[in-house]
Parts: structure tokens; sequence; C-alpha cells
């Protein structure tokens, strides 16, 4: 049941969406007037520690960013013991749904390298603050009328550095000291765009199993013996 009023804060328009583990709601910020989106936990899963561990680690990821093609977090909250999150709204399309949508099944070479382009900058900016998105694919990405695309979901998201969040708006930490950052192991080739960078070109994807995508080695040429 959509509920009218979450937290006593946010005026629920409509919900947009419905993941494995929460709601989406757009909503309106009662006091400033604001379109957000609000993330809300399924009730079944309240007393389930891992879907609860999976909501904190995205909350404390998406508080962690502040970049033009990461969805943006506002705050978190708690409302009657549902943990929620509070976002950017995006009007846009995910990522999958524009590729079916597109003639043929696939994007154009050029929209393809722009979306690809803007998502791995969005991945080097979080790397860089020392958190691992680990779930790159199409259903996580969100691309505006504009074709400005936004990667959402950092529910399976590592970080490098221990940070703590609540839900009541208290002991939240939003920013990672980057100079933890180097004492970390070096970032798997995968977590760049590896499978997932396949997807925006159409459906076709690497075999199970398949190696990421890697450079060729160098080729050694050997003088002409005499």
């Amino acid at each position: 049941m959509t509920p009218d009023i979450i937290d006593g804060k946010y005026r629920v328009i409509r919900e947009v969406g419905s993941g494995g583990m929460a709601h989406v709601y757009r909503a309106i910020n009662m006091s400033s007037r604001k379109v957000v989106a609000v993330k809300m936990l399924k009730e079944e899963y309240l007393n389930d520690r891992e879907f609860l561990r999976r909501f904190e680690r995205e909350a404390k990821a998406s508080l962690a960013l502040s970049h033009e093609n990461i969805v943006r977090a506002y705050g978190v909250g708690d409302d009657n013991g549902v943990p929620y999150i509070v976002l950017e709204y995006v009007e846009g399309k995910t990522l999958k749904d524009l590729i079916q949508e597109s003639p043929g099944g696939h994007l154009s070479v050029q929209q393809a390298i722009g979306i690809c382009s803007q998502i791995l900058d969005a991945l080097s900016y979080a790397h860089a603050h020392g958190i691992i998105h680990r779930d790159v694919k199409p259903q996580n990405v969100i691309v505006t009328n504009r074709g400005k695309a936004k990667l959402a979901d950092f529910g399976i998201a590592r970080e490098v550095t221990a940070s703590t969040v609540t839900f009541s708006g208290k002991n939240v930490h939003r920013h990672l000291p980057l100079r933890d950052a180097h004492r970390h192991r070096p970032l798997h080739r995968r977590h760049h765009g590896g499978h997932g960078a396949h997807a925006p070109f159409g459906d076709a994807y690497p075999a199970p199993g398949a190696e990421p995508c890697r450079p060729p080695r160098p080729q050694r040429h050997r003088a002409p013996s005499h």
C-alpha cells in the first residue's frame, strides 16, 4: 500500500518503481517543496539483517558521493521503523529501457560512447572516494531526455574505509577520507567497466565466465639472426 506521507516530511505523489528490496516513490518535500525520490525498504525485510546491511551500504555510499553522473542522496530517515533514503529525482529512463526502445534494440555508437564516458567518469570518482559500485548494469543507469547519464543503486557497493549510518539522522558520515584510499588494493578492471561496458551497445553480453576486457599485450620483436 502506497503511503500518503512519509515521516511527516514527504508527501507521496506516486510509486515510480519497486525493486528486489525497496519501493521508490516520487514525493514532495513539504518544507522546501522540492521533488525528490524516497526509497523505502520493503517491510518484509525489516528483520532481515542482510537486506538491512545492504540498505545501509547504499545510504553510506550515496551520501559520500557528489557527482553529476551519480544519483545524489540528500539524507536518510526512519518512518515508524521503516528506513528510507531521500534521493535526487531524475526524470528519465533506465538504460535498459532506452536500449529496448531504440531501433533494432541498439543505441547508436555516438550515444553508447557518450553514456559509457559519463558512467566511467562516475565510477572513477567513486573509486577515488573509496567506493566500488559492483553492480553496474543498464537497469542501474538512468538517462535523461537530454542524454545525461546517472549511476544509481549502490546497494552492494563495497567501501575501502569504514563509516557509520543510522537512519535516525545521527552519526551519518557523509565523506570517506581520501588519504586512506592508497592503503588498499588496486581495483580490479571489471569495476571500471568490465562486462557492463558491453551493454550500452545493445543486447549482446559476454558469455558467462568470459574474461573482462584487457588491453592487448605489447608485441616483442626479435632482431633478425645473421
